[in-house]
């Protein structure tokens, strides 16, 4: 009878030694372009660079989920998670437990740079109103210049010259031109 008791109680002790042994799982993580800096958001440890082979550690009775930043310079910071189930090994035998993390990285978006231009603005006849894209602007023959702002995703703007008894003229610039003199032609022609 002492001997069930006895096996009993081994039982018991090794079922609770082999809960409370720390259990292990190693992740692959891999990024698009590879290279990347890898740190665990857990605690902010750098793991290394990517590809890499990490192990994890895992308390064993309940899923995990391992969160994982990815840097690189030129792209835009990727965090991505990964669950790692219970059913994880010892130290020895973390890589037979392995998962993989694919982090696509996007190219941080370009910042956008202005250029300033100043346009000569004429007409013949003087004193036209002026529009750029809608918005009036100023008349010809008052102030010689006008200033235009440029940035990567506006390469022209539209001016109208309008003068009573004129056809109403349009034309288009870019930060190239430096000049633009428009003839009006009676309406009434």
């Amino acid at each position: 009878m002492k001997s069930h008791y006895l096996i009993l109680a081994l039982f018991i002790l090794a079922f609770l030694m082999n809960s409370c042994t720390p259990k292990y799982a190693c992740l692959n993580i891999i990024t698009t372009p590879p290279s990347a800096y890898i740190d665990y958001c857990d605690n902010g440890e750098h793991l290394g660079t990517s590809p890499i082979q990490a192990e994890v550690f895992n308390l064993g009775k309940n899923k995990k989920k391992i969160i994982v930043l990815a840097k690189l310079e030129g792209y835009e910071d990727k965090k991505q998670s990964i669950t790692i189930e219970k059913k994880v090994g010892k130290r020895a035998k973390a890589d037979k437990y392995c998962k993989t993390i694919h982090i696509q990285l996007e190219k941080e978006k370009e910042k956008e740079t202005e250029i300033f231009t100043k346009v000569k603005i004429s007409s013949d006849p003087d004193n036209a109103h002026i529009y750029s894209n809608e918005q009036y602007i100023g008349e010809t023959g008052g102030q010689e210049f006008y200033y235009f702002t440029w940035n990567s995703h506006l390469d022209r703007k539209e001016i109208r010259i309008e003068k009573s008894g004129f056809n109403t003229e349009r034309r288009m610039i870019t930060p190239k031109d430096d000049r633009v003199n428009i003839v009006l032609h009676s309406n009434n022609d």
